[in-house]
């Protein structure tokens, strides 16, 4: 429909500036709503690619196909074959973008509603209780010591 619409636009006769615009208007609309309905199909959590993702490669390829059928004749206007070539590209990167995503899609983790959640692992330094003295103050040896030389160094100086 929406290659329909452009072509409605540039090719159908006489229109007034004004419907031109307003077709033109409908026709950008009707893309971006393509192009939601794209990311929407190719974001379905199926797990695997099936058959609605091969129906729907092949129908933007060969939306592909009869756009650029319609732009390589020489009988069509500039301004048909123009807009032919336009959404022969536009249907071609929409298959190429679809392709992308569902793979991306497909490969990311699924979701698993049986699994609880993990909590969160603290990422910052882990915190000093009060009890335990400032790593600067004069009654703890170096931080750099590790546990078992902490014990050392204590029990010599004692």
């Amino acid at each position: 429909m929406t290659g329909a619409t452009a072509l409605a636009a540039v090719g159908g006769g006489h229109h007034s500036l004004f419907a031109t615009v307003l077709l033109g208007a409908l026709a950008l609309g009707m893309a971006h709503a393509f192009t939601v309905e794209i990311q929407r199909q190719a974001h379905r959590r199926t797990g695997r690619w099936g058959r609605p993702d091969v129906i729907n490669v092949v129908l933007l390829a060969s939306w592909a196909f009869g756009a650029l059928a319609i732009a390589l004749p020489g009988f069509a206007s500039l301004p048909v074959r123009v807009l032919g070539l336009l959404l022969a590209v536009s249907y071609a990167a929409g298959s190429a973008y679809f392709v992308v995503e569902r793979r991306r899609t497909i490969g990311g983790p699924l979701p698993s509603a049986a699994a609880p959640a993990e909590p969160a692992e603290p990422t910052g330094p882990p915190s000093r209780s009060s009890s335990e003295p400032s790593p600067g103050s004069p009654s703890e040896p170096s931080s750099e010591l590790d546990g078992t030389a902490l014990v050392e160094a204590e029990s010599s100086s004692a």
